[in-house]
């Protein structure tokens, strides 16, 4: 994995082209103009957008507005969709995370290299998640309740009583519509959730763990490990953060 870094400059522009791979593009800032099959965009400071292989596009930055942003290549499978797939990456992780991969790059020592696989598949995870359009009213009032009540104790009872439908009901329908489980998903929340606070905040891990609903480090590391490859003190070491 090679991820590549286009520094600020008003110039830029590339013609028409396309690659044999799916290409991913985080802007860091500035604006940058983009034309492709599927119309005339203008990319903003925060968006992440994936061409699916074979794409011509074309782009050029936004001379009073110049843009920075990453790039790198996706040897997955398949695209998340038949054409381009944009987000914006609105928490600011997704580019807290490409700027760490890039910086570190550098190290080829097995651990290092391992690290960054697991947080790069994370980061593609969560882009895919996002990007899948699939959320309805109820999984939003659901997901909302699960951020405004993450240090407490949740059930799969106590959310189908925010949905308004019976366990089995709200279980089955859930799954149908975000192809996860409720009780996962909720675990996926609180473990991106840890993962925000092992970023960009200051607080103990023992206080991570009670803000995230993990009740204790133990299991949050347990779970973190699992998850990105590493436990979260060593990640917030990678990041050069106090534990």
């Amino acid at each position: 994995m090679t991820i590549g870094h286009l520094g600020v400059n008003p110039a830029w522009g590339t013609p028409a082209h396309s690659h044999p791979y799916h290409e991913l593009i985080v802007m860091m800032r500035g604006s940058m103009r983009l034309q492709c099959a599927d119309g005339h965009f203008t990319l903003e400071a925060g968006d992440v957008v994936i061409y699916p292989a074979g794409m011509p596009h074309a782009e050029k930055s936004v001379p009073e507005n110049p843009v920075e942003s990453y790039y790198c290549s996706l040897k997955c499978p398949s695209a998340p969709g038949p054409g381009l797939v944009r987000r914006h990456d609105h928490s600011g992780r997704l580019r807290q995370i490409i700027r760490w991969l890039h910086a570190d790059q550098g190290d080829r020592t097995p651990q290092a290299v391992a690290e960054r696989n697991a947080l790069f598949e994370a980061f593609i995870t969560r882009f895919f998640i996002d990007s899948s359009g699939v959320e309805t009213e109820m999984v939003r009032l659901v997901r909302a309740f699960v951020k405004n009540h993450m240090e407490e104790h949740l059930t799969l009872e106590r959310l189908a009583r925010e949905a308004g439908l019976s366990p089995f009901h709200f279980a089955r329908t859930y799954r149908r519509l975000t192809g996860l489980p409720p009780m996962k998903d909720v675990r996926r929340m609180r473990l991106d959730y840890a993962r925000d606070l092992t970023m960009t905040a200051s607080y103990p891990l023992k206080e991570i763990a009670q803000k995230a609903g993990f009740g204790n480090p133990y299991a949050l590391s347990r779970l973190f490990r699992r998850f990105f490859g590493m436990p979260p003190g060593e990640f917030r070491r990678q990041l050069g953060r106090p534990e």
